[in-house]
């Protein structure tokens, strides 16, 4: 006997749908939250950009301004991908993050000729799954039960 079969038994509960995860639904939720994230992003660097043209800022702060919209993105799908998943919201996070950085590369691919697989693009990967992380844990204990 399976040790989840056993442990639904001595529980007392019966094998239901509720305890299965609709995996298009969970999908579909990564899916529009990075494309949110992606839509996020351009309007903050947009308003980030007419605040930098107004106040005359130097430019040695973009690189940190644009890591900071890059994460709050991140952060709420994030948010939104652990509000809407049955369980592991940290999972459904790291997924989003990844996928958002996925989606920025193919937009920057229609603009710019070349690609190369470096050190800037993995530590990309892996600030959107950390972000991802811990906004997935976030938003699946901020969800209304």
């Amino acid at each position: 006997m399976e040790l989840s079969k056993f442990i639904r038994k001595r529980e007392g509960s019966k094998d239901s749908s509720e305890d299965k995860i609709n995996y298009t639904k969970y999908a579909l939720t990564i899916l529009k939250a990075s494309v949110f994230a992606v839509l996020l992003t351009v309007v903050l660097f947009l308003l980030a950009a007419l605040v930098l043209l107004i106040s005359g800022v130097d430019d040695e702060v973009v690189p940190l301004i644009v890591q900071v919209v890059r994460i709050v993105s991140i952060g709420c799908a994030g948010i939104i991908c652990g509000r809407d998943a049955p369980k592991m919201g940290w999972l459904a996070g790291i997924i989003a993050g990844i996928v958002y950085v996925i989606l920025t590369v193919l937009i920057g691919l229609l603009f710019f000729d070349n690609f190369s697989f470096d050190k800037i693009l993995l530590m990309d990967v892996v600030t959107g799954g950390i972000a991802g992380f811990i906004s997935g844990i976030i938003g699946i204990n901020t969800k209304k039960r």
